[in-house]
């Protein structure tokens, strides 16, 4: 019986052999000695000095140490659970033997030794650094939780010990540890004993701390016991400041940009002398739409040039009466020598897949035209100004976006993309809110309130996003860049300025516009009486003015022919209501026709090692605090 005894003696201690070497024979070094002394600053700034004894039992040229400068910290207090993100600040390295840093992506790290050679055996290293992880951001309270030993060293750690030495005297009730891998609660007293005593923290861990296992320390401080920490959030003022300068960069553009010329409506009963629809088009909004280039069908058709049949239901056909007069424009030259070359006459969905690039080029022949010296309608500079305010009255809202996205995330590529992303919506909307301001004479009522409420929305959607991503940051300060963007927006959009020309042309043109929409029936009948084709003379520039419903209801009362150019109206009786119903119909699918192109792993559990057990329970959970591991390299 004794020898049995004896003999399974020898097998458990065999056993326990086998179990205390396992952690060296899966690593390739053992950490035989660790001691850490941390000072810590009224400033909440952290001065860590760490010996290790490193026993190398493969090749390697050192120590690496690896620092997450991003940390998530969750911790509770009085019941409450905090979740809170920080961005830690590493200065200071030093250590006694060669070293080298660098920053990888949210990990700062520390290559202690010599990247020509390698070591093995037993070496001591000596080194340390300034941990600056600023200020909590709680008004309830202060803390010390940090990670004297992370869970993220791959080799055993067969001692540890370490000193701590606050700044000022603290409950030392409050002191908490936990030990083992991630996540756990709670130490063994056993293997665990500190001591405390004024503002020192003294103690060690006396059994092998196992790989990927950690011991964290927490220590509850009232609120105020830091004083000056980094306040990550004060950096908002020069967002603030970059904001409002671009802002001031969009007064600078507005003041500079010559005095704005009242367009003074005149009385007018005709366009102005040698102008098309497509030119009144132009000036009247500085914007060459679609509907300017087909405007000229009815306008040729007016003077004699073309005839429109309508086939069918939205299909029309058009006929070369006559060639283009000497005087013509080049841009209808370029319409017209596509819509008949070699051909009288031509139908509208042939027209369809081919003439999206004369359009295209009708129009920029008609901005051309207008961009001379002798015709020029706005001054050289309003287009560029616009666009340039567009992006500076986005700017002080994207800044701080992009600010208060990295403060959340703590990501400089994530923060750098949304900002661009929302810097080029924001643009598109502000762009689109100058074009509808631009157009705003030349729309239909409906349609201009419609498009105006739709661009609103947008803009207002697009800066309450940005306020949610900065709110935390900024707090109410978020008001001022997003009030600055407002007042940008506002400006962009007054930004352009006519010409004497320009504004003189367009203030005979909303004269007409005015006439067409509050015309008298006995001036009208008096106008029709001296020329009976005054309706489709007219009809045109009513077209590109977005006044056609107007203008025909105004003949609702006066008898008015049909055309003799256009063919095809089922209507059993004429009336220019319904005339001009259809052919605004008309005239939209062929816009739509001619533009129309081909469309060409997871966490193990906890087994083993020194976690577990008693101890204050306000120590949160081991490798929940600031602070990293590190390995060989």
């Amino acid at each position: 019986m004794k020898k049995f005894l004896t003999g399974l003696v020898i097998v458990l201690l065999l056993c326990l052999s086998f179990v205390s070497t396992g952690f060296a024979a899966d690593a390739d070094y053992v950490i035989e000695d660790y001691h850490r002394k941390i000072t810590v600053h009224e400033n909440n700034t952290y001065s860590i000095e760490d010996t290790m004894t490193v026993n190398w039992l493969t090749p390697a040229h050192g120590l690496r140490v690896d620092i997450p400068t991003k940390a998530e910290l969750t911790r509770e207090y009085e019941g409450k659970s905090y979740r809170d993100t920080y961005q830690v600040l590493v200065s200071d390295v030093h250590a006694q033997r060669q070293y080298s840093t660098e920053k990888s992506g949210d990990t700062f790290l520390i290559k202690i030794g010599d990247p020509d050679s390698y070591v093995t055996g037993r070496h001591t290293y000596t080194f340390g650094y300034l941990f600056d992880p600023g200020d909590d951001g709680h008004e309830e309270f202060d803390e010390f939780y940090f990670n004297l030993v992370a869970p993220a060293w791959a080799a055993p750690i067969e001692h540890f010990s370490f000193e701590i030495e606050m700044p000022k005297e603290f409950d030392t009730s409050k002191i908490g540890f936990s030990t083992g891998a991630y996540g756990t609660s709670g130490y063994n007293t056993d293997a665990l004993r500190f001591t405390a005593d004024g503002t020192s923290i003294a103690g060690e861990v006396t059994q092998t701390i196992a790989p990927y296992e950690g011991v964290t320390v927490a220590v509850q401080l009232p609120d105020g016991y830091y004083v000056g920490a980094r306040d990550p959030h004060s950096q908002i003022f020069p967002w603030i400041i970059g904001g409002l300068a671009a802002l001031g960069v969009i007064v600078l553009l507005y003041v500079t940009a010559g005095p704005r010329r009242r367009e003074i409506q005149t009385v007018e009963f005709y366009p102005p002398e040698g102008m098309n629809p497509a030119d009144v088009g132009y000036i009247i909004d500085g914007i060459v739409e679609d509907r300017d280039a087909v405007s000229l069908l009815i306008y040729w058709a007016d003077k004699g040039i073309i005839e429109i049949y309508q086939e069918e239901k939205e299909e029309l056909r058009f006929r070369k009466k006559s060639e283009l007069p000497a005087e013509a424009n080049d841009y209808e030259r370029i319409l017209f020598d596509k819509m008949f070359s070699g051909r009288e006459s031509v139908r509208l969905k042939d027209m369809r897949y081919h003439f999206a690039s004369t359009v295209s080029a009708v129009k920029d022949r008609i901005r051309d035209k207008y961009r001379t010296e002798e015709n020029l309608v706005f001054t050289k500079g309003s287009g560029p100004r616009q666009t340039a305010a567009c992006f500076f009255a986005v700017l002080p809202a994207v800044l701080m976006f992009l600010f208060g996205n990295y403060m959340e995330e703590f990501d400089l590529f994530t923060a750098v993309f949304s900002g661009v992303v929302a810097c080029v919506f924001g643009c598109a909307f502000v762009s689109m809110l100058c074009r509808n301001i631009n157009k705003w004479k030349s729309e239909k009522l409906a349609s201009k309130t419609g498009a105006m409420i739709l661009n609103i929305v947008l803009i207002a959607g697009w800066l309450g996003v940005l306020l949610l991503f900065s709110i935390d940051s900024f707090s109410t300060w978020a008001l001022v860049p997003a009030a600055a963007s407002l007042a940008g927006m506002v400006l962009a959009t007054q930004m352009r300025r006519r010409t004497k020309r320009g504004a003189d042309w367009a203030g005979r043109i909303l004269g007409l516009k005015h006439f067409i929409e509050t015309v008298e029936a006995d001036k009208l009948e008096m106008l029709v009486e001296s020329d009976p084709h005054y309706f489709y003379n007219i009809l045109p520039y009513a077209y590109v003015l977005g006044v056609t419903d107007k203008w025909a209801k105004q003949f609702e009362s006066i008898a008015v022919e049909p055309p003799d150019w256009y063919y095809g109206y089922n209507g059993s009786v004429f009336t220019t209501v319904l005339f001009a119903n259809m052919l605004s119909h008309n005239l939209y699918y062929a816009q739509q026709s001619m533009m129309a192109v081909k469309n060409s792993g997871g966490n193990g559990d906890f087994g083993g090692g020194i976690g577990g057990g008693g101890g204050f329970s306000g120590g949160g959970f081991s490798g929940g605090g600031f602070g990293g591991g590190g390995g060989s390299w």
